[in-house]
């Protein structure tokens, strides 16, 4: 059982929010991936990688639904 606020529960609420954009459904990927980037503000320093991917990941789907701008804002 992992802390509520552990990185590693970041990155599988980024891995969800990978699958829900492949399938179509970006609402929920972006659900994910807001999650994802709370926990890793919280619990890795402010250059990590890790949070970038989040972004990367985020903007990813901005792009899917046509929302150029805030793509590129994550992008």
């Amino acid at each position: 059982h992992l802390p509520a606020e552990h990185p590693n529960l970041g990155t599988s609420y980024n891995n969800i929010g990978i699958v829900h954009r492949c399938l179509g459904h970006y609402d929920l990927a972006l659900d994910h991936c807001n999650r994802s980037l709370k926990i890793k503000l919280k619990s890795l320093p402010a250059q990590h990688p890790y949070i970038a991917m989040t972004y990367r990941n985020m903007g990813l789907v901005y792009e899917y639904k046509d929302d150029f701008e805030q793509a590129l804002i994550l992008l």
